[in-house]
């Protein structure tokens, strides 16, 4: 089964506002999404007429439909666990991945977890613990942890930073 228009919608939109995907993909999705229509859905023609970050976020939030928030949630972890293997900077990773977390359906432990993680990966890089590639393969644990087995294929994206 394929996820909702709206699922889809939820995780672009936590995508943008994490600075995790960039304003063009939700637009090219919702290109596609037009193109395989035989009537254009009106919500999906505002996202993809949207220029800024919140008028897209906005477009995105008004996408009708059953959304599944953890579903959409748990993509963006899987996204994010990709981009910190790509190279993206782990205190990077971290804040993106506190935002869902903190806005989220998972439980306030899980976000808690993140918080410590954010302040050993702090200490490392000053030198008090550890060092900052074991703080950052602790953070890879994490994410994977919570993170979804995978991401849709129409969803992947070129994950290097």
């Amino acid at each position: 089964m394929s996820p909702s228009l709206a699922t889809i919608a939820e995780y672009l939109r936590l995508a943008v506002e994490t600075d995790t995907l960039p304003l063009s993909v939700p637009r090219r999705w919702a290109d596609q999404v037009i193109d395989a229509a035989a009537l254009a859905p009106g919500d999906i023609v505002d996202v993809a007429w949207s220029r800024d970050l919140s008028a897209i976020v906005m477009a995105l939030r008004c996408v009708e439909g059953d959304r599944d928030f953890e579903l959409a949630e748990r993509w963006l972890l899987r996204t994010l666990h990709s981009q910190l293997d790509a190279g993206r900077p782990p205190p990077d990773v971290i804040r993106a991945a506190k935002h869902v977390l903190f806005n989220g359906q998972f439980e306030r432990d899980v976000y808690y977890a993140a918080s410590v993680l954010e302040d050993e990966m702090q200490l490392a890089e000053l030198g008090y613990i550890g060092s900052p590639d074991e703080a950052a393969k602790k953070l890879a644990s994490f994410l994977e942890n919570y993170a979804a087995e995978s991401v849709p294929p129409e969803l992947k994206h070129d994950p290097s930073w």
